[in-house]
């Protein structure tokens, strides 16, 4: 068919080899490019906590109830000593009698 074409008008041999040059500007112009475009954009998402294995979720969690044990028990700890210091008052103290407190008026 080129052939046929090139031959009967030796003047318009160009017309033959528009589909080749129009084929090669679509190539051009649709070949991905080096940057990824908005639609090419490749994400990467964190892996979900809840893929996680049993053995992971369970430190994760074990992790937790120590660190919030360990508040617990600082917090009983000052609680106690509290405690032992109003135990080692003496019980026999009179409460201080009342306007105590006060100054004394002078005058």
């Amino acid at each position: 068919m080129m052939r046929r074409l090139c031959t009967a008008n030796p003047g318009r041999r160009w017309v033959a080899y528009m589909p080749l040059a129009a084929l090669a500007v679509a190539l051009v112009v649709a070949w991905p490019r080096g940057t990824p475009t908005i639609g090419q954009e490749i994400r990467v998402s964190p892996p979900r906590d809840t893929f996680l294995s049993g053995g992971a979720r369970s430190e994760i969690i074990l992790r937790e109830m120590a660190e919030t044990l360990k508040r617990i028990d600082g917090r009983l700890e000052r609680f106690e000593q509290a405690l032992r210091d109003a135990d080692q008052r003496p019980a026999d103290r009179e409460p201080p009698p009342q306007g105590a407190d006060q100054p004394k008026e002078e005058g």
